[in-house]
């Protein structure tokens, strides 16, 4: 049963208004601040980390590159790692259905942000996937990250803001700290709802939308229909052509030995 959760909800409301008091100063070093830690925090702790590895394992990092990239996703202040699998795999599994946590059918704001006002959205139960997680909850530093991941985000915030008044820059924090962790919020919903057709009726013909915008923005989350073919490998795109910032950093990692192997099939520009 759908039951109102007022934590997630104060803690949703809290960072929105902390991140609008980051106008109070607007500068280059803010914003190009900003700019880098919501790229950084959107490819690598969303893109590659929550979604294209925790959830899909897409590719082999080796146990201390595992470890950043769960700290990194930790940091995007989006949920327990472990939670967050488990709800996309149900998503996956479930899609746009009864189980899928932010099923399209329930409407753009739904899809968007509301699922997680609620505990056990839209027929979602961590009950029902521990099957599907023992990947995961095997693992004692992920299980120890999920857990206390509220803490965790709340100790970094912390030590941000005091780092950022020594150093005489205190909007900063609001630009790296809140700022970025709602702009990724919301590029990250957007998948959900935007990309899902959520906003139009056609959606149940046309269940998938593509978006330069989250392209370039979400570590190269644009190519929904791809990716919800085919779910498992480390690219989201069709083409090797086609922009995939997620997909470039994992290559890098793979070049500098810092993961084993990944998963790719691609359809080349000549075929």
């Amino acid at each position: 049963m759908e039951k109102i959760n007022l934590k997630k909800i104060s803690i949703i409301l809290t960072m929105h208004g902390l991140a609008l008091a980051s106008f109070g100063e607007i500068n280059k070093l803010n914003f190009t601040s900003w700019f880098i830690a919501h790229i950084l925090f959107a490819t690598l702790g969303v893109s590659v980390g929550y979604h294209r590895y925790f959830s899909h394992k897409s590719f082999t990092p080796h146990q201390m590159t595992e470890k950043i990239i769960a700290l990194v996703s930790t940091l995007c202040f989006q949920g327990g790692i472990i939670t967050w699998a488990a709800q996309h795999r149900a998503h996956h599994l479930y899609s746009d259905n009864h189980g899928d946590p932010h099923s399209a059918n329930r409407g753009f704001f739904w899809s968007h942000m509301k699922w997680m006002f609620y505990d056990n959205p839209n027929g979602f139960t961590m009950a029902a996937h521990t099957k599907r997680i023992r990947d995961l909850t095997k693992n004692n530093f992920l299980v120890s990250l999920n857990k206390k991941s509220n803490l965790i985000n709340i100790l970094f915030l912390m030590s941000l803001l005091v780092f950022c008044f020594l150093i005489n820059r205190p909007y900063l924090f609001f630009w790296i700290g809140p700022l970025r962790i709602v702009t990724v919020w919301h590029l990250t919903w957007l998948t959900n709802s935007y990309v899902h057709n959520a906003h139009n009726q056609s959606h149940l013909k046309k269940p998938y939308k593509k978006s330069l915008f989250l392209k370039i923005f979400m570590g190269g989350e644009g190519d929904h229909e791809h990716h919800h073919n085919f779910q498992y490998l480390a690219t989201n795109s069709y083409k090797i052509s086609n922009f995939d910032m997620g997909f470039y950093l994992i290559e890098l990692l793979y070049k500098l030995n810092l993961i084993s192997s990944f998963k790719l099939t691609i359809i080349t520009d000549d075929k």
